[in-house]
């Protein structure tokens, strides 16, 4: 009986840490296009804008920060250090939301919403 209760007790806390474990996939991919855009803004020498603007645009979709910056009748302007601090303030936020979907090839993003009392 002893061995029965000491085997299930195991068996609870191996299941309980692959339940606990994180998918970090989403995470990476999310920090590897913050670290690109960062790495654009320290940039001494200015860069080719297509090597940011597919992190610039997966970052506005999945968060819904737009860049501040705009742009004019000539295209969009480079995000800005206010940009990249709001997109790593979300990402510190959500982190724990997010995962990776491998046979669907995207980040889901998990999300709770709390309705208003009326």
């Amino acid at each position: 009986m002893h061995y029965l209760k000491s085997l299930l007790l195991c068996l609870f806390v191996v299941l309980s840490s692959f339940a606990n474990a994180q998918d970090t996939s989403a995470q990476n991919i999310v920090k590897r296009n913050l670290d690109l855009i960062e790495s654009y803004l320290n940039a001494r020498i200015p860069k080719p804008a297509f090597s940011y603007w597919a992190s610039v645009d997966f970052l506005v979709f999945l968060t819904g920060i737009p860049s501040s910056t705009g742009g004019d009748y000539g295209g969009r302007y480079a995000p800005d250090a206010t940009d990249l601090a709001y997109w790593k303030s979300w990402f510190e936020k959500n982190k724990l939301n997010i995962s990776w979907d491998q046979e669907r090839k995207v980040i889901i993003l998990h999300k709770e919403v709390t309705p208003p009392k009326n």
